[in-house]
């Protein structure tokens, strides 16, 4: 178990631990609580909670293309370089209309 694992560290830091921990636990079933959406984008599945309930339940692409989407506010919120990046990571481009 690990407890904010990655919450103090840069970009490049946090990827090369995220992809070590795949790496060991890839015949596992992880449940990761991140603060910073690059750790979890690259998931098989993503649980959006809120107010203590599941607010969205899918794969990144899934519950990003979802009418009135709170996974797509998070990642627009994160501004015009991240979130590039991110949906870079689930094969989407950001469009005017995004």
């Amino acid at each position: 178990m690990m407890d904010e694992a990655t919450a103090n560290v840069d970009n490049e830091t946090d990827r090369l631990i995220q992809e070590k921990v795949k790496e060991k636990f890839n015949e596992c079933t992880l449940l990761i609580i991140a603060h910073r959406l690059r750790t979890v984008i690259d998931s098989d599945r993503i649980l959006v909670v809120d107010k203590g309930r599941c607010g969205q339940y899918g794969t990144p692409k899934e519950i990003y293309v979802e009418e009135g989407s709170m996974f797509k506010a998070m990642i627009i919120s994160t501004g015009p370089e991240e979130s590039q990046y991110l949906l870079n990571q689930i094969n989407l481009q950001i469009t005017k209309d995004s």
